[in-house]
């Protein structure tokens, strides 16, 4: 009898060894494919991270190799000759100038038809934005125009370039389409103009180094609107000039991948 007992617990004793035995084989196998997983992640959240870096850079290589053909495909009728990229300028072409939060620049564009004599009696009817040598330039290393580049010329009645004392207002929009923000305004005087003019590396322009006061904007086009004011602004009238620019816009934030971890 006593055999018997021992046989029949024995039979259900196997049944419950053999189940721990599969239990923990299973558990460690879900472990090891937990760890798996969360190497593949890795790699998936490694990949990703130099795919943006790399979509990044194919995007900004896009739009240069873009503002580039639009400017060598261009021609610039103010200047004799075929005129010159300044993609790299000299570092001491201009010191970079910070904004400034007075009062707007006068929106309104008026006709450069008017003589303006300045002090030291040279005559400048005009002001012109020298379009293949104004660009947006990146400074701080990350993705986006941080700076302007901004080339002027003054020209006289015989069309001949001059540089007559005065002060420059420049002022940045987002265009029309995108609301017309202020971006940012430098009241350049006329005495860092006129330094300006007698450090610049090439006198065909005058360069003016803006940097952004919010860093890169998030637009891709923007209005430039410079004014120039006579030292004497008695006799004289400010001249006014505007350019729409191409520029490369800050980066978007790419959506967060969070899978299950």
């Amino acid at each position: 009898m006593i055999r018997h007992w021992f046989c029949a617990l024995l039979c259900l004793a196997i049944p419950a060894f053999s189940g721990c035995g599969n239990n923990l084989r299973t558990q460690r196998a879900v472990d090891q494919f937990g760890v798996q997983r969360r190497v593949l992640e890795d790699q998936i959240y490694d990949l990703q991270y130099e795919y943006n870096k790399l979509a990044d850079k194919v995007a900004e290589l896009e739009t240069q190799n873009t503002d580039l053909r639009t400017k060598v495909n261009s021609t610039d009728a103010s200047d004799v000759g075929p005129p010159l990229i300044d993609l790299n300028p000299a570092d001491n072409s201009s010191a970079q100038i910070h904004p400034t939060s007075r009062s707007n620049l006068q929106p309104t564009v008026r006709s450069a038809s008017h003589r303006v004599e300045s002090a030291d009696n040279i005559e400048a009817i005009d002001l012109e934005i020298n379009r293949l040598r104004t660009v947006g330039r990146n400074l701080d290393g990350i993705r986006g125009d941080d700076t302007l580049l901004v080339h002027l010329q003054l020209r006289s009645r015989k069309d001949e370039l001059v540089t007559p004392r005065g002060s420059v207002v420049v002022a940045a929009y987002e265009t029309a389409s995108a609301g017309s923000q202020l971006l940012g305004r430098w009241d350049i005087t006329a005495e860092q103009l006129a330094e300006i003019i007698r450090s610049r590396p090439s006198p065909r322009t005058i360069p003016l180094k803006l940097d952004f006061p919010a860093g890169s904007p998030a637009v891709e086009f923007i209005e430039i609107k410079v004014q120039f004011k006579p030292a004497n602004p008695a006799t004289s009238n400010d001249l006014f000039a505007a350019y729409t620019l191409k520029i490369i816009p800050r980066s978007k934030l790419a959506p967060a991948w969070s899978p299950n971890r």
